[in-house]
């Protein structure tokens, strides 16, 4: 990122709130009510800022970008609302050891803690306000297997099967070729180096000498390459293990293949691709379940939303335009 694009994004924390009624704070000014559940003008406003955060200067001030920006997040705070206030119904809570968990299985993701916390700081969150949504996003997951539960009872190892059945092409596995490669932009080059490795010269060190593709300081290692994938490599599939092919020119310069292994082409069974076939049949009828139930619950909402302090929320940046 380049400083100029960098203060802008920092900048983009100036989102200002006016026009509002003395003696009213901005944080006792409610911007959209769903079910008697608020949503401040102060949350907002930062909401907007790291939302903003994404586009350059010149879209973050573009109406048309900040209404858009606005309406997304008055629909995420509907159907979160909602989504907790199912919650509450069914006395569904996240526990402290839960949060804890999910919290380290994050915080392991990252290198070390100045890490994670750098991270926070660019998104403009506090700990706290990290680990309120990290709380709101499990409870969120409780309220999915809920609503999957209430569905109803499907057979999906029938409809999984069925799936399959009628889907086998997906499950095809083409033919593959694990290659070790030398790619140099002469042929002259390329035949010299070829004769080397003939005389018994290390393909591996010589890939990491002489090699101008991106894989070279690994030796030329590509793992498996699919058939069709890359033209210049189709001539792999007609070799043996451990054969090394002639020079061969492609846009990208003049390659050197050796092939390592060789797996024909197969068909996944059935036994082996149920898991995921399951998988995606389960999260379908979870977000058909969802869909079903939040248009319900929208039109049994009673959403109040204040226009015109959405309105006069104002957005400007600074720092070199």
């Amino acid at each position: 990122m380049d400083s100029k694009k960098l203060l802008v994004v920092l900048s983009l924390w100036a989102v200002t709130i006016g026009c509002f009624k003395k003696p009213a704070q901005p944080e006792n000014v409610v911007v959209v009510k769903v079910n008697g559940q608020s949503l401040d003008a102060v949350t907002f406003s930062k909401q907007l800022a790291r939302r903003l955060k994404r586009f350059d200067s010149l879209a973050a001030k573009d109406p048309k970008v900040i209404t858009k920006a606005k309406e997304e997040i008055i629909n995420g705070f509907l159907v979160s609302s909602l989504l907790t206030q199912l919650a509450k119904e069914n006395n569904l809570s996240v526990t402290p050891d839960e949060l804890n968990a999910e919290f380290d299985k994050i915080r392991k993701g990252y290198p070390d803690d100045i890490s994670f916390r750098e991270s926070l700081i660019n998104e403009g969150l506090s700990l706290d306000e990290w680990k309120n949504s990290l709380n709101d996003v499990l409870l969120q997951r409780k309220v999915f297997s809920l609503l999957g539960r209430e569905g109803g009872s499907v057979d999906l190892n029938q409809k999984a099967k069925e799936f399959y059945d009628s889907h086998k092409s997906t499950f095809q596995k083409k033919p593959r070729v694990k290659l070790q490669q030398l790619v140099v932009a002469k042929e002259d080059d390329a035949q010299r180096l070829l004769k080397k490795i003939r005389e018994g010269g290390s393909f591996e060190e010589l890939a990491k000498k002489y090699s101008i593709s991106p894989d070279a300081h690994e030796g030329g290692h590509i793992g498996y390459v699919v058939k069709g994938t890359v033209p210049a490599f189709d001539a792999a599939f007609n070799m043996r293990i451990g054969q090394t092919s002639g020079v061969i020119k492609s846009s990208y310069g003049f390659h050197i293949l050796r092939v390592l292994d060789k797996k024909e082409g197969s068909v996944e069974s059935y036994e082996q691709a149920k898991p995921k076939i399951l998988l995606q049949l389960s999260e379908q009828r979870e977000q058909r379940v969802f869909n079903q139930w939040l248009q319900k619950a929208i039109q049994s909402a009673k959403v109040e939303r204040n226009d015109p302090v959405i309105e006069k929320i104002r957005v400007f940046t600074e720092g070199p335009q």
